[in-house]
């Protein structure tokens, strides 16, 4: 635990290096692994409108493996969509 905090500390510095990038960040509200305030403060620290946050509520660590991942999936779609227009209908 203490390993993935250090390295979130890391990455809170280095944030500003992906300005520019489009980047969904899908946070999950109750997550025991990652904490959602550093997560959300790292997110921050990039600053730009390149980037997209989803607030997973009620979501833990692994939520594209949890009940409910369905709405996820959907999610990153809809993102991926807005991003690459054309990608077709069925995927």
């Amino acid at each position: 635990f203490r390993e993935v905090e250090r390295v979130q500390q890391v990455g809170l510095r280095r944030g500003e290096a992906l300005r520019g990038f489009p980047i969904l960040f899908l946070v999950p509200e109750r997550d025991p692994v990652v904490r959602t305030a550093v997560t959300l403060e790292f997110v921050r620290g990039i600053d730009d409108d390149a980037h997209r946050v989803e607030i997973l509520r009620d979501r833990r660590h692994e939520a594209l493996n949890d009940l409910g991942r369905d709405e996820v999936y959907k999610t990153m779609l809809s993102w991926l969509r807005e991003m690459v227009p054309d990608i077709p209908g069925g995927v």
